[in-house]
């Protein structure tokens, strides 16, 4: 008991000495801290700082929450493996920037510290952060880089864990957990903001802003441009969805920034009323769905299938009854609830299908066993009326149908409504013909409709599908828009005539316009830059495309521009600088394009929309502020771009399209403005001014302080080769307005000295380039090397440099030097080095240079210093490139502003040297290295590198075996001068004939022959070509050979043989002429022809055949006459026997016909030998078995009675006597 007090006084001391408070962290506003645990903020609540992993050792007891100096912490002991902390949910840290920890600990020198994410896949980014035991840790954890984006939006875990196998986490004290951020104004106080639900078709609107005590204005973004879009505070609905209409402040100085979302709902407007079904007779009618109240008593009263997936099915108002309107339509199955239902007699199927935008196809699934589908083809936006005929369900059981299914595969879910669901029998269609529309102009008096001609007596109604532009009552039609709409004529049933229809267009154009458009004011002409307009001088250089059907109208004497059919156009005029002036104006009619896209071009394009009033001259004025914030150029503007926001086919009037600022003094007079070039170390100067009749002074500026400098208000002082524009500028003086005017101040470099020169090379080494003019190598023979045509403003001179020329490279971006217009490609397979001089007037960090091959290969040249840069690049770095297809290179910099630079010494070679170990003065072609190293030469030539004898060039020593001189034939044997060769020949009446197994092949005798080699090959017999794998040597000290114990040899084959000599103790080059021989076909004899076997088991032999190791016996049962009866079978053995027991047709007493053939060395098998007669083993004989012969006393009358066995025997037949 004294030990266990004494344990716990321990571990008191350990954990609870006197640490005190953490440190805690100044004061923050409570807008920049989310706080997870502190005593200073306030924080999130339902955070469990003791969760449970999995860890090993965890227990509940293992976290504890005392106080130290009156400040709470979290305490862990004991807690294994690692622990950690976990939010409720995810928190959103993306606007801080740093995670506060404090940690104690008694034990611990380090820990690891994780920060997690969970939400669609764990993201875990760990944090070794060092601890001194016994003292608080203060550390702040940077989250603002790329390695915690993943975090930053769904933060959810802290984890510890220890250092790797440190075991358990013994002693872990932590406090003031929170994400934190560098302090920023208060957020201010902003109140609900709501976006009203609109229909596709609605007005623009004015937004209402929330409440907010920053005094900054709102503005708004659009997360959907294609719902609506936003211009100002004017929203515009484009089409059907959902976007997050954002408001947004910055901050007023006294508050910070907000941003208030709220989401913007778009649907589609409600169907007009469905087609009325035309009256049927009941009979002829089964019905599923004509609303409520039915039009035809339905038969089946059908349900949404409860297989159907996503689709919901509602009944709605819709004209005077009800229609079905179908959400997240992917497929629906609409089916009877009971017993299936028969349409036998019924020929079509009919249904209304209305869609809020055209569909290319549908599928109309006609519901029985085995079900049929139905391709509708492209629907139209609006009622579409189906008349399905139910031949087009081939096979479909009419008896027994229990519903249908509506689908459709393209894009995604969509809004439809279905009605008028029924089968029906078809009448007679009636022929309506004669249907016909007068065009209209907006404004003409409502008119009656002519009715069509038709065959049929019923009556005719109509409807028109654009309210917007006519609506119909009765037959009278009133016209309410501009634009086209179609009229259906619809004839109900009447006798024998089926329900018709028909259509015709009604055009309602737009009434002409006689109202000129507003008359601009009186402006200064420097204030204005105009495009077209009769009140000032336009651009001469304007040209409108016609990219629209555009005409030019007079309205009331002033020059006006419509535009047909606009969808876009284009006005294009010479690069104009719009950069003083600070608004684009211009007067716009339509009577139908409800948004502009307005384009300014230069680099690149910026837009500006706006939305008119229709039917009336409506003016814009554009602040160029729109475009310049955007980043557009507005120094050097190329074209005007008009773009319509709501689809193609508008009409336009535009007129009075300028640029203008307000009012300012007459620009002065200013005479020409230069600067004279100068180099680089040039004194200080002073600028001439230009003449101006504005009488303040001038003042200057330098674009490009890396190359001039102002000083003494007059003076430019030389920093620096290249370019920068000095510009001039006067203050207004009272009578004139400012002035501006520029020159171009150009600072050379002193040309460079001369570059290096290439070492000598072998010309076999090299190929050039360029090296000069006279070159230092021959460049390569029709590679005449060119500044490519696709070079932009890079240009290319050969100047004088040193004692030949170097190439200089002005206004560098890039720079192609291929080998002509239409690019000769060439190969530099067998060299191994690029080698090109460059020079750079100053320090340059990076040059791309490519190799112009099959797949173009890029290297970095980097750090260039001032002078000559001397550049040898492996061509292993252009790695995958195919240098047998290359037509040159590529120069590029990336740097602001163009470059010069200087190339000389472009070319390739080959750095592989070879080893020379016996010194001869010729390497060795199987020993290359890289670069010139000691005993290394540049030629691979030699053919023996052990003797200093054998060489290029050296005398050819006669039967030494060698080629002295590594010419490719050992002494020079055919060649003048040449040896005579030493060779032994096998005499001519030997060729041609078989040599017996066992037989001796003799060559002739050569006086101081040391040995005999022959070669020999199996050739094909038909034209002795050689049968490749079967050649031998073999070396014999006498002039015989044996041929049957060749490891090729082979039974009725045909051989080369050739013979060498052993001379000098070298084996001779030279063989003799070819001889050919034959080895012989042997067979393999029966023995015992003519004789019967004893049994069935008896070995039945043939004759041996050397070196064969398998025979196969071909047996063949005859009949008494000893002719052929039986199947032929073979007996495949190794050894040279078989027996009746392998004979699948024996019968005793039988003759058969017995041959044997041979297998060959190469496993095939020779012909068969002669055949002869072998007579089957005699019937055999059996008895009782003896134990139970001589009175054997049977025991009963089930025991079996049993005979000795025969091998073969197929049936029993036991005689019994009494």
């Amino acid at each position: 008991m004294k030990k266990f007090l004494l344990l716990i006084f321990l571990l008191s001391f350990a954990l609870g000495r006197s640490q005190g408070a953490a440190p805690g962290d100044p004061g923050r506003n409570s807008w920049d801290v989310i706080s997870l645990f502190s005593g200073a903020y306030t924080n999130l609540p339902g955070t469990n700082f003791n969760p449970f992993w999995g860890q090993t050792n965890n227990h509940p007891n293992n976290m504890t929450t005392p106080s130290y100096g009156g400040d709470e912490v979290r305490q862990y002991q004991n807690t294994g493996s690692y622990q950690g902390t976990e939010t409720q949910s995810d928190v959103n840290v993306s606007a801080m920037t740093r995670f506060h920890i404090e940690i104690y600990s008694s034990t611990l020198t380090s820990i690891r510290l994780s920060l997690i994410k969970i939400t669609a896949g764990t993201v875990e980014i760990p944090t070794t952060l060092p601890l001194i035991p016994g003292q608080w840790n203060v550390f702040d954890i940077d989250i603002s880089g790329p390695a915690f984006a993943a975090i930053r939006p769904n933060f959810r875990q802290i984890k510890y864990d220890q250092p790797a196998g440190a075991g358990n986490i013994q002693n872990l004290i932590v406090d003031n957990l929170f994400f934190w951020r560098p302090a920023t104004l208060q957020p201010p106080t902003v109140g609900t903001f709501t976006v009203p639900a609109q229909s596709v078709g609605a007005a623009p609107f004015t937004l209402t802003p929330p409440t907010s005590n920053n005094t900054s204005p709102f503005t708004y973004t659009s997360s959907n441009t294609a719902v609506a879009t936003i211009s100002g505070n004017t929203l515009t609905v484009v089409g059907a969805g959902t976007s997050t209409i954002t408001a947004l402040q910055v901050s007023d100085g006294i508050y910070g920034p907000s941003s208030t979302p709220a989401t913007l709902t778009v649907s589609f407007p409600a169907p007009g009323p469905s087609p009325t079904p035309p009256p049927r007779s009941a009979s002829n009618v089964v019905s599923m769905f004509t609303g409520t109240p039915t039009t035809y008593a339905n038969v089946v009263n059908a349900i949404r299938a409860p297989w159907t997936a996503g689709t919901t099915m509602t009944e709605i108002p819709n004209g005077s009854n009800t229609c079905l309107r179908l959400e997240n339509f992917g497929y629906l199955g609409y089916i009877t609830p009971g017993a299936n239902f028969s349409v036998v007699g019924m020929t079509k199927l009919h249904v209304d299908i209305y869609l809020n935008t055209p569909i290319s196809n549908m599928f109309v699934v006609l519901l029985a066993p085995g079900d049929q589908m139905y391709n509708t083809g492209p629907l139209v936006a609006g009622w579409n009326s189906l008349d399905i005929n139910l031949s087009a369900y081939p096979g479909a059981n009419l008896a027994n149908i229990y519903g249908i299914k509506f689908e459709q595969n393209v894009g995604p879910t969509r809004q439809i409504y279905l009605d008028n669901i029924y089968f029906y029998v078809a009448g007679t269609e009636p022929t309506i013909t004669d249907f016909t529309l007068p065009e209209k102009v907006f404004g003409d008096a409502p008119f009656t409709i002519t009715p069509p001609t038709s065959n049929s007596a019923g009556a005719f109604t109509y409807s028109s599908n654009n309210p917007s532009v006519a609506t119909v009552s009765g037959n009278t039609i009133t016209i309410t828009g501009i634009g086209t709409a179609t009229i259906t004529a619809s004839q109900a049933a009447n006798g024998i005539y089926d329900a018709g229809s028909i259509t015709a267009p009604l055009v309602v154009a737009a009434p002409p316009l006689t109202t000129p458009a507003p008359t601009p004011p009186a402006r200064n002409p420097w204030d204005v830059i105009s495009l077209y307009s009769n009140a000032y001088s336009n651009v001469p250089s304007v040209a409108w495309q016609g990219v629209s059907a555009l005409s030019d109208e007079v309205l009331a004497g002033n020059d006006t521009k419509k535009m047909s059919n606009f969808l876009i156009e284009l006005v294009n005029f010479a690069g104009t600088n719009v950069s003083q002036m600070t608004t684009l104006h211009m007067d716009i009619y339509t009577t139908d394009c409800t948004g502009f896209n307005i384009w300014l071009l230069n680099n690149g394009d910026r837009n500006a929309q706006f939305f008119p009033t229709l039917n009336t001259w409506f003016s814009v004025d554009i602040p160029l502020s729109t475009y310049a914030n955007n980043g557009l150029n507005l120094a050097n503007i190329i074209q005007l771009k008009f773009e319509s926001l709501n689809g193609p086919g508008k009409t336009v009037y535009v007129d009075n399209i300028y640029f203008y600022r307000p009012a300012t003094l007459l620009p002065p007079t200013v005479g020409s403005f230069s600067v004279p070039a100068k180099n680089v170390g040039d004194a200080t100067f002073t600028i001439t001014p230009p003449t101006s009749n504005n009488t303040n002074p001038f003042t200057y500026t330098s674009s490009n302080t890396n190359v001039a400098t102002i000083v003494n208000g007059n003076q430019i002082q030389i920093v620096s080769g290249g370019t920068t524009t000095i510009t001039a500028s006067q203050a207004q003086d009272g009578t004139y307005g400012p002035s501006s005017a520029t020159a171009l101040f150009v600072v050379n470099f002193p040309p460079p000295g001369p570059s290096p020169i290439p070492p000598a090379r072998d010309p076999d080494t090299v190929i050039s380039m360029y090296t000069g003019t006279p070159s230092t190598y021959a460049n390569p023979v029709g590679y005449t090397m060119i500044r490519a045509p696709w070079t932009a403003a890079t240009t290319l001179t050969e100047i004088p440099n040193g004692s030949n020329t170097c190439l200089r490279v002005d206004n560098l971006g890039f720079l192609g030097y291929v080998t002509s217009t239409e690019p000769v490609r060439f190969s530099v397979v067998g060299m191994t080095h690029l080698h090109l001089d460059v020079y750079v007037n100053t320090a340059f960090s990076n040059l791309f240079f490519w190799l112009l091959t099959d797949g173009d290969q890029r290297r970095d040249i980097v750090d260039l210093q001032p002078g000559w840069n001397s550049i040898t690049i492996d061509l292993n770095e252009f790695s995958g490139a195919n240098l047998s297809n290359v037509y040159g290179f590529k120069f590029e910099q990336n740097q602001p502003g163009p470059l010069q630079i200087y190339l000389d010494n472009i070319y390739f070679s080959n750095d592989t040297y070879y080893m020379d170990a016996d010194g001869d003065g010729f390497g060795n072609p199987a020993s290359p290295v890289i670069g010139q190293q000691i005993g290394a030469v540049m030629n691979d030539n030699d053919c023996d590198d052990t003797r200093a004898s054998v060489r290029p060039g050296a005398p050819e020593v006669c039967f030494d075996g060698l080629d002295n001189d590594c010419n490719g034939v050992i002494d020079n044997i055919g060649q003048p001068g040449g040896c005579t060769p030493i060779v032994s020949t096998i005499p001519t009446a030997t060729c041609g004939t078989e040599v017996a197994y066992g037989g001796i092949v003799y060559s002739s005798w050569v006086t101081g022959a040391q040995g005999y080699r022959f070669r020999v090959t199996e050739v094909n017999p038909a034209d002795d070509s050689e049968i490749p794998g079967t050649q031998v040597i073999v070396d014999m000290v006498l002039r015989n050979l044996y041929l049957h114990n060749l490891s090729n040899y082979k039974y009725n084959a045909k051989f080369k043989v050739e013979v060498a000599v052993r001379f000098n103790n070298v084996w001779q080059p030279t063989y003799s002429a070819p001889c050919f021989l034959l080895t012989p076909t042997p067979v393999s004899s029966m023995i015992g022809c003519g004789t019967q076997v004893t049994g069935i088991n008896t070995q039945i032999f043939s004759t041996i055949v050397q070196r064969s190791n398998g025979y196969r016996y071909r047996v063949q049962r005859l009949d008494s006459s000893l002719q052929p009866a039986g199947p032929v079978q073979e007996i495949t053995s190794g050894i040279r026997n078989f027996t009746f027991a392998s004979v699948t047709d024996f019968r005793y007493d039988a003759n058969y016909s017995v041959s044997c053939a041979v297998r060959n060395t190469d496993g095939s098998f020779l012909p068969y030998g002669p055949s002869c007669t072998i007579q089957a083993p005699k019937h055999p004989t059996t008895q009782v078995r003896g134990t139970q012969c001589n009175d054997y006393a049977v025991t009963s009358y089930s025991e079996r009675i049993s005979a000795d066995a025969v091998q073969s025997a197929a049936q029993y037949r036991f005689r019994l006597f009494n």
